[in-house]
């Protein structure tokens, strides 16, 4: 096997990146940043109210399910396949996605109660399924799921409610802050060390975690997400730190290393692959692969044709190194954990 950083792959992959860079245009002040989903807002002004989508494309839909699929979905197999993955009605927990997706969407229960109440979150049956003990039996591995608070399928129902709300469903955008202009952000919030760190290790699996842990989730002064003064730990300075934190070149820096650290192994990279729905990361990623990648950092984003587009084009300079597949997979990871600004919720 060949070398997997090869120098004319890294430029590759660091020119890719940033072409991806939507919003980090320099380090130490405030930055602007294009929303994806409200690009070309001024040519739809004629006809489609800003922040409205009554007719979903193909990539919206295809990303609902997507989004789907890494939320309730993932749930639902994890906790509830063992009844309603074959025996059981509803099958909301099959391995069929697509099937999975509709019943989940449109089921209702003879209430009247929706399955996953797009509206009111916590109105949702599947919720109530998931506290009221009714699979309480000794032969189900996963009983205990139906004794829990709802906090696990509540927080997979809101992330996949909310973009359909706002993409699918005809949902509504907020309005642009005052003195905006439509489709742009003034001011972007960044997320703090615990948004960060906790995103690369969903992602990236156990082998990310000590990396995280060392350089980002306990890095209040670079990160943000001052500490308790009170608590174990944490020095004077910490706990004075900015709630809401800059981009600085310091933490630039340490995400795109650890991002390197990380994706070095390559368990990080099989675990990430798996997340997208391939089986095998001996294969190259597909469109709807990319599709998958880009929606682990940006939850709840359109991935563009221009965007999805310039991942393709890493994934093609790979195979014209003659890389195996995997380092496909490393450079469509790579290429993403760089551009940083998956950092703004």
């Amino acid at each position: 096997m060949k070398n997997k950083f090869n120098p004319k792959m890294i430029i590759t992959f660091v020119v890719s990146s940033f072409i991806l860079l939507f919003g980090f245009q320099n380090c130490g002040g405030e930055f602007t940043t294009k929303d994806p989903e409200q690009t070309n807002l001024s040519s739809q002004a004629s006809t489609t109210p800003p922040g409205t989508n009554s007719s979903p494309t193909a990539d919206q839909l295809l990303l609902a399910k997507n989004i789907f699929r890494t939320t309730v979905h993932a749930v639902a197999l994890k906790n509830c396949a063992g009844c309603h993955g074959a025996n059981q009605q509803p099958l909301f927990a099959q391995a069929d996605v697509e099937a999975s997706y509709e019943i989940s969407k449109a089921g209702v229960n003879s209430a009247s109660k929706k399955y996953a109440d797009f509206a009111n979150v916590l109105n949702s049956y599947f919720i109530e399924q998931s506290k009221n003990n009714h699979c309480r039996k000794s032969e189900l591995a996963n009983a205990k799921f139906c004794t829990t608070d709802g906090a696990e399928m509540l927080a997979a129902i809101k992330t996949w409610a909310d973009y359909e709300n706002k993409n699918i469903s005809g949902g509504v955008n907020p309005p642009p802050p005052a003195g905006g202009v439509a489709g742009v952000r003034k001011f972007v919030r960044l997320e703090t060390r615990s948004y960060v760190a906790t995103t690369l290790n969903e992602i990236f699996g156990p082998t990310a975690v000590p990396l995280t842990n060392s350089a980002i989730a306990n890095d209040v002064i670079n990160f943000g997400g001052a500490c308790d003064s009170y608590s174990n730990n944490c020095r004077s300075n910490e706990s004075q730190g900015a709630m809401i934190p800059s981009m600085t070149t310091p933490r630039a820096a340490l995400v795109y290393r650890i991002c390197d650290k990380i994706l070095s192994n390559d368990a990080a990279v099989d675990y990430a692959r798996a997340l997208t729905g391939a089986a095998s990361s001996t294969t190259l990623p597909t469109a709807l692969n990319i599709s998958g990648t880009y929606g682990l950092f940006y939850v709840g984003r359109t991935l563009s044709v221009a965007t999805s587009g310039a991942l393709q084009s890493v994934v093609d300079q790979t195979t014209s190194l003659a890389y195996p597949a995997i380092e496909a997979w490393r450079a469509l990871f790579l290429t993403l954990c760089h551009s940083q600004d998956w950092q703004i919720p």
